[in-house]
């Protein structure tokens, strides 16, 4: 998984880190430049940060096994962030 692969791992390795860092980078700057539709390019570049914290979060949360139920509410409360932001800045 992207989102979480190699964060901690041998120094023979910094290579591949280093290009899973630049993948999640990259995802958040995609995140980013959709977002501007609708935020100054400041606020969009924090709220895809937001955004990919909260889906690793995601990730790791569901790899510990914790219900759909939780997560599906961890998600609800992140994209009630995210539209409340959108409404503000209109």
């Amino acid at each position: 998984m992207i989102s979480t692969g190699l964060l901690a791992s041998h120094p023979d390795h910094h290579e591949l880190a280093d290009e899973l860092a630049a993948r999640r980078r990259a995802m958040a700057d995609r995140f980013a430049q959709y977002l501007e539709h609708w935020l100054p390019p400041a606020d969009a570049g924090d709220m895809a940060v937001f955004l990919c914290t909260v889906l690793q979060g995601l990730a790791v949360h569901a790899r510990d096994e914790t219900g759909v139920g939780k997560l599906s509410a961890v998600a609800a409360i992140a994209c009630a962030g995210v539209l409340c932001s959108v409404k503000s800045c209109r």
